[in-house]
Order: structure tokens, then C-alpha cells, then sequence
């Protein structure tokens, strides 16, 4: 039983080291950090991502107000991919 557990533990390890090697978790850790060090970039994407709430919190209660919100959403994105890192 003990022999399991250090498998399973082994390949836990394993899936660890492959998500932490991935080009894409690098990348989104890269990003990451330069929105958390750039006060306009993260407040643009912050703005972003309390519009992307609303506009989902709308669609779910069927609101009539959801095409504005996904417009103000969609103008808001535009805004963020603007910078030249994103």
C-alpha cells in the first residue's frame, strides 16, 4: 500500500513539474506580473473584469440591459489589448 501512495505521490510530482514547465502557464505568469506592476495596465484590467461579471450576472438573469453591458464589456477589452504586451 505504501508502494501506491509513493506512485501516486511520483506522478502528482510529475503533473506539477510538467503544468510549472508549460509554455503557456510561463507565459500567463509573465503577463501577470507586468499588470500587477503597471497601475494603468491593471486598472484597465481590473475595469475589464468587472465588466465581464456584470455582463455575465445580466445574461444569466436575462436582462434587457445585456447588450450594453456587452458593449461596454467589448469596448473595455479593446482598451486593454491596446497595450502591446497583451
Amino acid at each position: 500500500m505504501a508502494f501506491n501512495r509513493w506512485v501516486n505521490l511520483s506522478k502528482l510530482q510529475e503533473l506539477i513539474k510538467q503544468i510549472k514547465n508549460d509554455e503557456q502557464i510561463l507565459r500567463f505568469q509573465e503577463l501577470e506580473n507586468i499588470i500587477d506592476h503597471n497601475k494603468s495596465i491593471a486598472t484597465d484590467y481590473n475595469k475589464l473584469l468587472h465588466l465581464q461579471k456584470v455582463m455575465v450576472k445580466k445574461e444569466f438573469e436575462q436582462s434587457t440591459s445585456l447588450p450594453q453591458a456587452k458593449e461596454e464589456y467589448d469596448i473595455q477589452l479593446q482598451q486593454v489589448l491596446k497595450y502591446p504586451i497583451i
